[in-house]
């Protein structure tokens, strides 16, 4: 038997929680809150790319997010 795990992921239920963000839209009302005083044509990542993220990242179990 081989118990390597193949080609499988712990992390496969945030792609539906991500989904249901989305239609939700939580992260894209949250960002109309929050103040972004950069200069838009400096900005790659939105604030509400970068809530979403974060949303996610603590969804997935990673509270410190310090590899985003």
């Amino acid at each position: 038997a081989d118990f390597d795990g193949g080609r499988i992921t712990s992390d496969g239920g945030v792609l539906l929680l991500a989904a249901a963000e989305r239609r939700i839209g939580l992260a894209d009302r949250l960002a109309r809150l929050i103040a972004d005083p950069r200069n838009p044509r400096r900005v790659t990542h939105g604030v509400a790319d970068i809530l979403r993220a974060r949303i996610l990242a603590i969804a997935c179990g990673y509270e410190d997010a310090d590899d985003l």
